[in-house]
This record gives C-alpha cells, sequence and structure tokens, in this order.
C-alpha cells in the first residue's frame, strides 16, 4: 500500500489541487471566524476535542494539498515559496492566521467599540475598553513636547519643506542626475539643517525665538532621527576615506572610532587575521591584554585603556581593536 506524504503531494492537474486544498483551508479559516466574531461554532454536532481541533487538521491537510514545486499558477507559487515551503511552515502559518482571527474581536472591542473618546477628564472614560480622551487631551504634548501652542504651524511647516525637498531629486532631467549625490549628501543636510534651525528655534526673520528645552515629543524624535540619517551617510564615507590616509593621526582617528570592537567579536578579528595571512597582506595579531597594552604604548606614549584584549594591526590602512565590555 503507497502512503501519502502531506510533505508534497502530487498532482497531474494543479488546478485539481488548488481548488481542493483552497477548499479545505477556507473551510478552516471559515470556522474560526465564525467563533471569533460571532461565537457560534458550526462543528458543534462533533465532540468538543475533535471540532476544537478539526479546523486546524483541514487548514493543514490544504495547505499539504496545495503545495507542489511549480504549478504555473503565480499566487500558489508565491504562496509556496513563502510560507508553505515544508509542514512545520504550514502549521506555524495557521497558527498565525488564527490567532490574528480570534485577537481581532476582543482588539476591535477595546480599542473601538468600547473605548472612550469624549470629555476632557479621566472620569470621562467609565467603560471597559481605551481611554483615548487621555490621548486627545496630552496629544500636542506627545507630539510636540512644551512648544508653545500657537507656533506648531512652525514645526509643521518644517517638516513639510524637509519632506518635499528630499523628493526634488525625483524631478532631476538626465543631465542633472550625475549630481543627486552631491544633492542629498552635501546641499541637503544643509539646507534641512538651515530650515530646522531657524524655522523652529526662530530668533531670526520676525521669528519669535523658542528654548530648545521646549522641543519634545515625537517631532524632536523625528528630527534627531533625521539628522542621524543624514548626516551617518557622509561622515561614514569621510571615515572610511581617513583609514587610507598616509597621515597617522587621520588614520588612527578615523579607525579608532569605526573599529573598537567587543570581546564577542575576539573570534571574527582573529579570522580576520587568518585571511589576511593567507593572501599575504601585512597584519600583525596580538593577544592578551597586558600585551595589548605594551603594543599601544609604543604607539600611543600616553595609552590608559583598559580591557584591550586582542588588537589586529594592518600596517597599511588600520587597526581593529577588541575590547571587553
Amino acid at each position: 500500500m503507497r502512503s501519502i506524504s502531506f510533505n508534497q503531494i502530487q498532482s497531474k492537474n494543479p488546478l485539481t489541487n488548488m481548488y481542493l486544498g483552497s477548499f479545505l483551508l477556507a473551510i478552516s479559516i471559515f470556522d474560526v471566524l465564525i467563533y471569533a466574531f460571532f461565537n457560534t461554532n458550526i462543528l458543534s454536532f462533533l465532540p468538543s476535542k475533535l471540532s476544537t481541533f478539526l479546523p486546524l487538521v483541514l487548514g493543514f491537510i490544504g495547505l499539504g494539498i496545495i503545495r507542489m514545486e511549480y504549478s504555473g499558477i503565480a499566487i500558489l507559487d508565491k504562496l509556496n515559496k513563502n510560507i508553505n515551503t515544508n509542514n512545520f511552515n504550514a502549521l506555524l502559518t495557521l497558527l498565525i492566521i488564527f490567532a490574528f482571527i480570534k485577537a481581532t474581536p476582543p482588539s476591535l472591542s477595546w480599542m473601538i467599540f468600547d473605548a472612550n473618546i469624549s470629555g476632557d477628564t479621566k472620569e470621562a472614560c467609565t467603560g471597559t475598553g481605551a481611554c483615548w480622551t487621555y490621548i486627545k487631551v496630552w496629544f500636542k504634548r506627545f507630539m510636540y513636547g512644551m512648544y508653545p501652542n500657537d507656533l506648531h504651524w512652525r514645526i509643521n511647516s518644517a517638516f513639510i519643506l524637509v519632506i518635499a525637498l528630499g523628493f526634488v531629486g525625483y524631478f532631476f532631467k538626465e543631465n542633472m542626475k550625475k549630481y543627486l549625490a552631491l544633492y542629498y549628501v552635501i546641499i541637503y543636510p544643509i539646507i534641512a539643517f538651515l530650515i530646522i534651525y531657524y524655522l523652529i528655534s526662530g530668533g531670526s526673520f520676525g521669528l519669535v525665538w523658542v528654548e530648545t528645552g521646549a522641543w519634545g515629543g515625537l517631532s524632536l524624535t523625528f528630527i534627531v532621527s533625521f539628522f542621524c540619517l543624514i548626516f551617518c551617510f557622509p561622515l561614514g564615507m569621510i571615515l572610511a576615506l581617513g583609514r587610507r590616509s598616509n597621515l597617522p593621526a587621520v588614520r588612527y582617528i578615523s579607525v579608532g572610532y569605526l573599529q573598537i570592537s567587543p570581546e564577542v567579536m575576539h573570534k571574527d578579528v582573529a579570522s580576520i587575521y587568518k585571511q589576511q595571512k593567507a593572501i599575504g597582506y601585512e597584519s600583525t595579531f596580538i593577544e592578551g591584554e597586558k600585551d595589548c597594552a605594551n603594543y599601544m604604548k609604543g604607539i600611543f606614549d600616553d595609552w590608559q585603556a583598559q580591557g584591550i584584549t586582542s588588537i589586529l594591526h594592518e600596517k597599511k590602512v588600520d587597526m581593529h581593536l577588541t575590547k571587553t565590555l
């Protein structure tokens, strides 16, 4: 007797597999939906344990039936490639789908149907759902911190201008696209900084000065994140070029900033040294805290860092430091 493997059920007609498997999968999801939203078990005529696990079994079999290497059906092939590659992934997919369906009704009740949004005090929150009244009352503080309420338009305008300038590159003509890197790496960060500084801080062009201590909320988070993103790339380029400088001070500062690493990377640094040695790249690998301290003092007389356990000194361009944290 030939056994049936649900890991990959073959069929001469993939459409048959797709229809049958989809039908079983739809039944399983439909049963969970009806029970989650209407508290009705359409399989209640079966024993309780069987009715509980039957949707999972049907869905599992359905996914097993539609699983095949190639069917020529784009949706089916994409599903099999991403979430139905084997039995474990099929089971995990079903559990996630069922958990999401089960969690949807109580989540909707808490967030919307039983929530409170009217009123201006906590006494208005009398239901069992979310108290959106609190969010409504403090929304401006969440977004803008202690920035004056009548000046919020300045933050909004600064964000709109910065975002609009970010899309300018999409409208560059073909003969101007060679300047895109210059625009986004140099010009755009400078303009964005000037806009945010003068428009949000004020003090010029007739705008009232607002202390940076009043900045806060989500808007400040966006500002900090934005500048970290737009400045990290040019800074990274400068440091990378500094590593290849012939000036020792520039080279060591650049490399020291980039490559001081925790002890967990000791093996990785040792592996790099082995690879360099294999290709004849000139480098020195020092291990042990005492030897590392002596080696560094030979380069920097006033070296005082503690806990350095390994050093990979690449004679031409850089130095890797592994430090115990």
